[in-house]
C-alpha cells in the first residue's frame, strides 16, 4: 500500500507532505484547484517522461517521493534481480532538474527508469479517463482474460517460445536468401576456382622466370659477349692476365730494392688471382648458357598466363593470386556449409513451432474456463453498477495462424438493453457506459491483478443520483482487496471513503499554490455540503452530508 507522498516544487506545489490510510481514499476539490497537477505527480513518480516545466517557477529542482509498505515474498526477487536493499517499507523517489535531466531511486540507490517503471508497474494501477482506450486494445483484453484464467505464466512461456519461434524463422530465411545469392555466384566462382587451379602458383617467382626468359632470348648474343670477355682477360695475343703478369715481373726485379715496390708488386699478384677467379666463373657461365627454345616458349607461357591472371583479377602479386584461390576454395566450401545449417535450422524451426502449438493449446483450454468467470464477475458488477440489463460477452475465435497472443482472437462485445444483440463494445457502449464497463472490470479483476495500489482519477465522470451511489458502494467493495486513491466530484462517493482529502488553491504575495489537506469528520461534511450545493450550501445540504455519512 501506498503510506505516504512527499511533493517539493512540482508545479504549484510547494511542499507537500500527507500520509495515506489503508482501504478507499478520496481526493476532492474545486476544478482547477490542482487535481491533475497531483495525478501528473504521481505520473511522474510511476515513470512518465519528465518536463522542465514540472519545476515550480523560481526553484531549480522538483522532487517526487513515496513509501510503499511491500511483501518480501511477492518482491525479494525483484530486488536481488537489481541489486537493490529489500525494505517492507521501500522509499521511491523521483527528481528533475533545472536542464530537464531526472533521476530515480529506490530506497536511495540510483535505478535506471526502466528499473523504477518495472518496480511500481507491480505496485500502481493509475487510471485516467483517458485510459478507458485500452478497452479497445488487443493486449488488455489478454491481460484480463489470463488474470481469471490465472494463464499468466503459461502465457509468459508461450511468448517467449514464440517470439523465439518468429525469430527462428527469420534466421532461416535469411540463410535461404544467403544461399540463393551463392548459388547465383556459384557457376562464375567454380569457373575462377578451376582457372586458377591450372597452375601451382605457390612455387612460381615472377622476377626470376623474367630474367631466365631474358636469358633465352638473348642467349647468342651473350654468349659471343662472354667469349670476347674471355679474349680480353685470358684468350687474346696481348690479353690483360698475360700484361698483368709481364708487368709483374719487371717490379719483381726491383723489390728488394724498396718496400714500396714489393707492396705494388704484392698487390699486382692480387689483381691477377682476382682475374683469374673472374675468368674461370665466366668460362664455368658461358658453358651453362645453352639456346633451349622449348624452355624459353615454357616460360614465356606461364608467364603470359601470370600477368593474364593478374589483370583479371586486379592483383599484381603471385601471393595475391594464392589468397583469392584460397577465398575462392573457402566459399566454395560456403554452400554446403550452408545447406547444413538451413537443415538443422528448418528442424529447429518445426520443434519451436510445435512447442508454442502445445502450448497455445495449453493457453486456450485455461481461458475457455476463464472467459466465462470474466464475463459472470463482469456482468455483476456492472448490475452494482446501475446497468441492470446490460451484458458483457467475450468472444473467442479460434486461429489457424498462431500469434504473439496464442492461438485465437478475442472481442469484447457488449449489450446495453435486453433484447438487444451483443456487438463491439468500441461501436455500440456510449461514453458514460465505457468508463462504467471499465470500473467493472478493474472491480471484477482487483483481487486477482494484486496490485497494492489502484488510482482512479473521475470514474464518475457524467454520472450522478443512484448510479453515482452504485459506483461508491463497489468502489468501497473494491477497498477491500487493495488500497484506492479516487479523484472524485460526487459526494455520495466521497463520503463512502476512509480517509478523505481535498484539494485546494491559495494565492500568496505573487505566487498560487496547491495544498492537499486530510480533513477531518467535521470538515468532511462540509466538503460534502459544499459539493452538495456549492459556496451557497446551507443546513440542508450540510444535514444531507451527514447522513451520507452515516450510511455505511
Amino acid at each position: 500500500m501506498l503510506k505516504s507522498l512527499h511533493i517539493r516544487n512540482y508545479v504549484l506545489i510547494e511542499s507537500l507532505h500527507v500520509n495515506f490510510n489503508k482501504g478507499f481514499v478520496a481526493i476532492t476539490g474545486e476544478t482547477g484547484s490542482g487535481k491533475s497537477i497531483l495525478l501528473d505527480a504521481f505520473a511522474l513518480l510511476l515513470g512518465d517522461r519528465s518536463d522542465v516545466k514540472s519545476i515550480r517557477v523560481g526553484q531549480d529542482k522538483c522532487t517526487v517521493e513515496a513509501v510503499f509498505a511491500i511483501s518480501k515474498d511477492r518482491f525479494d526477487s525483484f530486488f536481488q534481480e537489481n541489486d537493490l536493499d529489500f525494505s517492507e517499507e521501500t522509499v521511491v523517489r523521483r527528481e528533475v532538474n533545472s536542464k530537464g535531466k531526472s533521476r530515480a531511486f529506490i530506497n536511495d540507490t540510483p535505478v535506471a527508469l526502466a528499473v523504477l517503471k518495472d518496480f511500481t508497474e507491480q505496485l500502481v494501477d493509475l487510471h485516467s479517463q483517458h485510459e478507458n482506450a485500452l478497452l479497445f486494445r488487443k493486449a488488455f483484453r489478454y491481460e484480463m482474460v489470463d488474470a481469471f484464467s490465472k494463464s499468466k505464466e503459461v502465457w509468459s512461456e508461450y511468448k517467449t517460445n514464440f517470439l523465439n519461434w518468429r525469430q527462428t524463422q527469420e534466421e532461416l530465411e535469411l540463410l535461404r536468401v544467403q544461399l540463393n545469392q551463392e548459388k547465383a555466384t556459384e557457376d562464375y566462382r567454380l569457373f575462377q576456382l578451376n582457372e586458377l587451379s591450372q597452375e601451382d602458383f605457390s612455387g612460381y617467382d615472377v622476377a626470376e622466370m623474367e630474367g631466365e626468359l631474358n636469358l633465352q632470348q638473348n642467349s647468342g648474343e651473350l654468349l659471343e659477349s662472354l667469349h670476347h670477355v674471355s679474349n680480353i682477360l685470358s684468350e687474346g695475343d696481348s690479353n690483360v692476365l698475360q700484361q698483368l703478369k709481364m708487368a709483374k715481373q719487371q717490379l719483381m726485379k726491383w723489390e728488394s730494392g724498396h718496400s714500396k715496390l714489393e707492396q705494388f708488386s704484392a698487390q699486382l699478384e692480387s689483381v691477377i688471382a682476382e682475374l683469374r677467379e673472374v675468368d674461370i666463373d665466366l668460362q664455368k657461365f658461358s658453358d651453362s648458357v645453352t639456346l633451349d627454345p622449348e624452355r624459353a616458349s615454357f616460360i614465356e607461357e606461364r608467364l603470359s598466363y601470370v600477368f593474364k591472371m593478374f589483370r583479371k583479377h586486379n592483383v599484381n602479386s603471385i601471393d595475391a593470386l594464392n589468397e583469392l584461390k584460397l577465398k575462392l576454395e573457402q566459399d566454395a566450401q560456403l554452400t554446403e556449409t550452408l545447406e547444413t545449417s538451413i537443415q538443422n535450422k528448418e528442424l529447429e524451426v518445426v520443434q519451436l513451432e510445435q512447442q508454442c502449438r502445445a502450448l497455445a493449446t495449453k493457453l486456450s483450454h485455461l481461458r475457455m474456463k476463464g472467459v466465462k468467470e470474466a464475463e459472470k464477475a463482469i456482468s455483476s458488477s456492472l448490475n452494482k453498477l446501475n446497468l441492470t440489463h446490460a451484458q458483457f460477452q467475450i468472444e473467442v475465435t479460434g486461429t489457424s495462424e498462431l500469434h504473439v497472443y496464442g492461438a485465437e482472437n478475442l472481442r469484447f462485445a457488449f449489450s446495453a438493453n435486453k433484447g438487444q444483440p451483443f456487438e463491439d463494445i468500441k461501436s455500440v457502449a456510449s461514453g458514460g457506459e465505457i468508463s462504467r464497463v471499465m470500473l467493472a472490470i478493474k472491480a471484477a479483476t482487483a483481487h486477482l491483478n494484486e496490485m497494492p495500489v489502484l488510482i482512479l482519477d473521475e470514474i464518475d465522470q457524467g454520472v450522478g443520483g443512484e448510479t453515482g451511489n452504485r459506483i461508491a458502494a463497489l468502489l468501497r467493495e473494491m477497498s477491500a482487496s487493495a488500497q484506492l486513491l479516487v479523484i472524485t466530484h460526487l459526494p455520495q462517493i466521497a463520503s463512502k471513503a476512509h480517509q478523505h482529502f481535498r484539494v485546494t488553491k491559495r494565492v500568496e504575495g505573487d505566487s498560487t499554490i496547491s495544498d492537499l489537506q486530510e480533513l477531518n469528520l467535521s470538515e468532511r461534511e462540509q466538503e460534502l455540503a459544499h459539493m452538495l450545493g456549492g459556496d451557497q450550501a446551507g443546513a440542508a445540504a450540510l444535514q444531507t452530508a451527514k447522513e451520507l455519512m452515516q450510511k455505511d
